[in-house]
C-alpha cells in the first residue's frame, strides 16, 4: 500500500501499472496451480483432514464439492483486496465501497438459479462468481485511471495462467494413474509435477 501511495503521489502511472501487473500476475501464477491441485484432490484432502467418527464418506463428498466451488473465490478475494488498495491510495475510497455491494446483488441474482440444478456446488460457485465480477469491475475501473495497466491484457494472462495451471496438474495425474500408486503419493507427485 505504501509503495502504491508513493507512486500515486509521484503521479507515476507507468510504475503503478507495472506494480499492479506484477502483483496480479504473481498472484495468479503462484496460486492457480495450488488451487487446481486442491480442486483435483479435494476429496482426498478432506478425507485426510476430517474423515473420522461421524464425519463419514458422504460428508467428505459434500465438503469436497463445496471446496471445488469456493476455490476460485479464494483467488479473486485476495486480488480484490490488492485492487481495492490502489483506490485507497488514490483517495478514491468510494470506488470499492460502491463496487462491493454490486457483488451482493450478483449473489442474490445467481444463487437461487444455480442452487436448483447444482445444489451445494451451485451455492459455492455463487460467491466465486461474485468475487470474479467484483475483480473485473475493479480492474476495469483501475485501468481507466491507469491506462498502462490494460485490463484486456491482464484478463488474457489470467485466463492463460488458469489454463496452464489446469494442464500442469491434470496431465501428470493422467500419467500417474497408470502406475497405480497410493492416492496420497499420487496427489503429492501431481502437486510436485504441477508446481515445477
Amino acid at each position: 500500500f505504501s509503495r502504491t501511495a508513493r507512486l500515486v503521489v509521484e503521479d507515476n502511472a507507468q510504475a503503478l501499472a507495472r506494480l499492479y501487473r506484477i502483483g496480479l500476475n504473481a498472484s495468479f501464477l503462484l496460486l492457480t496451480p495450488l488451487l487446481w491441485w486442491l480442486v483435483l484432490e479435494s476429496e482426498l484432502v478432506i478425507a485426510i483432514l476430517f474423515e473420522r467418527g461421524a464425519f463419514d464418506a458422504s460428508m467428505t463428498a459434500l465438503v469436497a464439492i463445496t471446496l471445488v466451488g469456493f476455490a476460485p473465490s479464494v483467488m479473486f478475494a485476495g486480488v480484490n483486496t490488492l485492487l481495492s488498495n490502489a483506490f485507497y491510495a488514490m483517495n478514491k475510497v468510494a470506488v470499492p465501497a460502491l463496487v462491493m455491494p454490486i457483488g451482493t446483488v450478483v449473489y442474490l441474482c445467481i444463487a437461487p438459479f444455480v442452487y436448483e440444478p447444482l445444489g451445494v456446488l451451485g451455492l459455492a460457485l455463487a460467491p466465486s462468481a461474485v468475487h470474479a465480477t467484483v475483480f473485473t469491475i475493479l480492474l476495469i475501473l483501475l485501468a481507466k485511471r491507469v491506462p498502462a495497466l490494460s485490463a484486456p491484457d491482464v484478463i488474457l494472462r489470467i485466463v492463460g495462467y488458469a489454463a496452464l495451471g489446469g494442464i500442469a496438474l491434470t496431465l501428470p495425474g493422467l500419467m500417474l494413474q497408470r502406475i497405480e500408486l497410493h492416492p496420497i503419493l499420487e496427489a503429492g507427485m501431481r502437486l510436485a509435477c504441477g508446481l515445477v
